[in-house]
């Protein structure tokens, strides 16, 4: 370090504070209580605009050890928070998924800041957004990807911010948050001197620019609505044997949800105008495991759709994720010679044809599936396995119903903007959720996976239908609105009106481009560390 060097550090506003652990301790609090805010109530979405900054200005000046350690438990205790439903697997468990989320963010602190000193520039306060847009996208990727925490979500309530998702994803939306974040944070370290102004100019425009864009788009308004949909949930969990008599009380109880929100009086034919209105019925993730795996079970749903002139969606199993096949429904209890199951989602027209729509493409990792299935559980006994893993799907299919071509993913698979994506790519101009939230308990879980799903509908202009086990369910438009919600662990069955998708949105289009771009600055950047010589 030159002479002129230490005498500025010297000089620096922060070189001043004391290194204390209490002060640490106090710094890590306040970040994860400020990032959490958000996830637990939209309303303080400001919250995570600032939430980085006390961190970034406390590590300003400290080793390598002390950034690495205290944005390991500052994103540790965000994440704990959040996750508090993997409890339901076992507590251990919640601390190994935290811990290993947390190690990956501390190391992209450690390397956002190892190019700021190396350069000994601030780049426009874009490091921390390319560095952690990068770790957020690799959270979408691969069977192990996890993409609960991505920070982008503390926006779901701010919906003028996060119409640019529909042409960045919701990678826009988290670029921003962090740039501001590490804007503010070089202000303050610079003092607010006439040289390091300028780099307020950047943060300022592109708020401006998005605000001024989402204002526009909401300005718009909806497409036309011509489709009822009524999303249903039951009260009763669904993580449970699946018997003969539990079938028979989940088709009753679901018919029975359906009938009291449609129908006044069972003993009146329905009228012309009730069977002019087209309708779409969806039912959750495995609602009726054997809808189309025992002939009465399915007689009964064919029925409905029929008695009803409705579209039905159901949640089941199957032996076959193909389309369009020649059913040879089997009982889901008799022992096949090798049971092979998909998750599914099943389609039955008024015309009392059944047509497999979509088979889960991407199995919950560590639950439907296990890799290395025989050697793990016999480390872990007590995790709930499960007695036979779930098959990943053939494809993403589109469901060209009587109400319009409609997109399924099923469960955690709406946390990866992929997979809605390249449905939407495809064709569908409705988007469909079916969800056992029964695993989640009475956790803000179910919540948090309502909240989070507003990015998979703004990102591509398209209505979403959630139908959730024991709720939450939801419908949410396309400019990522709640129009309708349930609460948890109360049956019940809802009904808004939709529309179909009129736009191909540049996310649709274009897919992870930000990430992309993100990608060849921070090669450039990380490649130019390595080569800068030491004054």
């Amino acid at each position: 370090m030159t002479t002129s060097e230490k005498t500025q550090n010297d000089d620096h506003p922060l070189a001043r504070l004391q290194v204390s652990i209490g002060t640490d301790i106090v710094t890590v609090l306040l970040t994860a209580t400020l990032l959490v805010l958000p996830i637990e109530d939209g309303r303080f979405w400001p919250a995570a605009f600032v939430a980085f900054v006390p961190l970034l200005l406390r590590l300003w000046k400290r080793s390598y050890l002390s950034i690495y350690v205290l944005s390991f438990f500052s994103f540790f205790l965000y994440i704990f928070y959040v996750l508090q439903w993997v409890d339901s697997y076992g507590f251990h468990w919640r601390l190994t998924l935290v811990f290993m989320n947390a190690i990956i963010y501390a190391a992209g602190f450690l390397m956002a800041f190892y190019i700021l000193r190396r350069y000994k520039s601030h780049f426009f306060a874009t490091v921390f957004p390319t560095v952690l847009i990068l770790i957020d996208f690799e959270q979408t990727l691969g069977f192990l990807g996890f993409p609960w925490p991505l920070l982008c979500h503390s926006q779901w309530l701010n919906l003028p911010l996060i119409q640019i998702a529909s042409i960045t994803g919701c990678w826009g939306v988290t670029f921003l948050i962090l740039h501001v974040n590490e804007a503010l944070a070089h202000l303050i370290a610079g003092g607010f001197k006439t040289k390091i102004l300028p780099i307020a100019v950047l943060p300022v425009i592109l708020i401006g620019a998005s605000g001024l864009y989402g204002a526009i788009s909401l300005a718009r308004g909806l497409p036309e609505t011509n489709i009822e949909v009524t999303v249903v949930q039951w009260d009763e969990a669904t993580n449970v044997e699946w018997t003969e008599t539990f079938t028979r009380r989940a088709i009753d109880g679901y018919t029975e949800l359906v009938l009291d929100e449609l129908v006044t009086d069972p003993q009146t034919p329905l009228t012309d105008e009730f069977r002019d209105v087209q309708r779409l019925i969806i039912w959750p993730e495995t609602s009726v495991p054997d809808a189309v795996l025992n002939l009465n079970t399915m007689a009964r749903i064919q029925g409905l759709s029929e008695s009803l002139d409705a579209t039905f969606l159901v949640g089941c199993m199957t032996w076959d994720p193909a389309r369009n096949i020649e059913f040879e429904p089997e009982s889901l209890f008799q022992p096949r010679e090798r049971r092979v199951r998909y998750n599914s989602v099943v389609a039955f027209e008024p015309d009392r044809s059944v047509t497999p729509v979509y088979s889960k493409i991407h199995p919950v990792g560590f639950g439907e599936v296990i890799p290395m299935k025989n050697l793990i559980t016999n480390w872990f006994p007590d995790y709930p396995w499960g007695d036979e893993d779930v098959v990943q799907g053939d494809g993403f299919f589109i469901a060209d119903t009587e109400v319009g071509k409609i997109g399924s993913v099923i469960c955690y698979e709406s946390f990866f903007p992929q997979i809605a994506r390249t449905l939407v790519r495809d064709g569908a101009e409705i988007l469909e959720l079916g969800s056992n939230t029964s695993w989640f308990g009475k956790t803000p879980a179910s919540y948090q996976h309502a909240r989070f799903d507003v990015f998979r509908a703004v990102e591509n202009r398209i209505w979403f239908c959630r139908s959730a086990t024991t709720g939450v369910s939801s419908v949410i438009d396309p400019q990522g609105q709640t129009v309708a919600e349930t609460r948890m662990f109360e049956a019940d069955a809802m009904t808004a009106s939709i529309g179909l998708r009129e736009v191909t949105t540049l996310y649709t289009r274009w897919g992870d481009w930000l990430p992309a771009l993100c990608g060849i600055w921070f090669m450039f950047l990380i490649l130019g560390a390595f080569v800068i010589r030491e004054d």
